[in-house]
């Protein structure tokens, strides 16, 4: 059989492992699991080699997997003294550490020696490049649970925000780096940003959308950076003007990425004086249209009439118009309108209920998410 199709049928193979796994065990025992990827990474030991004279160790990959793994922690746990902290769900005894840590560490180490065999091989063929990495992150997926584990629409769709974006996203990168270097660069990212769960007893509590974003965001972060190492620095550059030019692009257009970034994680987070907030119904239609995003300006200050206020009622947060103040026993109460309703809200608002008041409106901005809540309740 050619090396091709050899290649070609173990993806395959995988696939079918990692399928009957996810769709049909009721369970998903980590242990079973680690023993039946070390048989398989030692099964593919004999059935492929690689040749080590090609592999490269490229240093510069891995301090930079160091950096940006290393400013990814410091971040987190510096948002965490705002956001707070929450406990790990992982057992904190000597054993159970030990035990999650083992399992964990000849999980990774079999999945990259996996990864290595049929990448190594497949150099040259990049459908396949392009299989494994389907591959890989259902491999890793199902290490994490079963079909069986999500039993609702809501669950399903957690499931997809929450492990297979962040996945596929790390697996292209892993992938990259074990193409371009060799399997250690993919073997202590992925201990770096397993381990930590384990080991350490508290984490930011970011709530799972910002978790995604930054999961899904260090390895695409890392892979453009390396991208550019690997394609850039070998260039031999005639012009030096350009260059220069070109290089000052780059760093300007890189700063523009990150405050606009860092101002989305500001904005989404709720951390500081101002909010993001996604409008999910008509009821201000002419004004404010379903799918804008508004900035709430959190500030404490004294509402008026025509002023425009996020408040709470029900565990929910409405968008509406201040119609008429009205004053109880040194309190202030708010009637609210929405400037598409026919009538007036059947509610007093609390002044205590406040979020705050509308700033600035961008159109068009929520409706993916708008629209994934809305799936979500159907």
């Amino acid at each position: 059989m050619s090396q091709l199709r050899k290649i070609f049928f173990t993806e395959i193979i995988l696939l079918i492992w990692t399928f009957f796994h996810f769709f049909l065990l009721r369970t998903s025992n980590s242990i079973f699991l680690a023993i039946e990827l070390v048989i398989i990474a030692i099964i593919m030991h004999f059935i492929f080699n690689v040749d080590r004279r090609e592999e490269r160790t490229e240093k510069d990959l891995l301090l930079l997997i160091l950096i940006v793994s290393l400013a990814y922690y410091v971040f987190t746990y510096f948002i965490g003294f705002f956001a707070g902290f929450v406990y790990s769900n992982y057992s904190r005894s000597l054993l159970g550490i030990i035990r999650n840590v083992t399992i964990s560490c000849v999980t990774i180490i079999s999945i990259e020696n996996i990864r290595e065999k049929i990448i190594k091989n497949a150099k040259y063929y990049k459908s396949l490049i392009i299989l494994s990495i389907l591959v890989f992150a259902m491999l890793e997926i199902t290490t994490q649970l079963t079909l069986k584990n999500i039993h609702s629409r809501i669950e399903l769709v957690q499931f997809i925000m929450a492990i297979v974006i962040p996945y596929f996203s790390k697996n292209i990168f892993l992938t990259f780096s074990t193409y371009y270097t060799n399997k250690k660069n993919s073997i202590i990212y992925s201990i770096i940003m397993t381990l930590p769960n384990f080991i350490l007893p508290v984490f930011p509590d970011l709530g799972d959308y910002i978790n995604t974003l930054l999961l899904t965001a260090i390895p695409i972060v890392i892979l453009a950076l390396a991208y550019k190492m690997f394609f850039f620095k070998r260039e031999k550059i005639t012009n030096s003007k350009e260059h220069k030019k070109n290089s000052n692009i780059q760093k300007v257009f890189s700063v523009i990425l990150l405050i606009i970034l860092g101002c989305i994680v500001y904005l989404v987070s709720n951390f500081g004086r101002f909010y993001a907030l996604a409008i999910g119904s008509g009821s201000m239609t002419g004004t404010i249209n379903k799918g804008d995003v508004i900035i709430i300006d959190k500030k404490k200050k004294e509402y008026k009439k025509n002023d425009i206020i996020a408040f709470t009622q029900n565990g929910e947060i409405i968008v509406h118009r201040i119609i008429k103040v009205n004053k109880k026993e040194n309190k202030k109460f708010y009637k609210t309108k929405g400037d598409a309703n026919n009538g007036e809200d059947a509610w007093e608002v609390d002044e205590k209920d406040i979020v705050g008041q509308k700033k600035l409106r961008i159109p068009f901005l929520g409706l993916p998410t708008v629209a994934l809540s809305e799936l979500i309740k159907k």
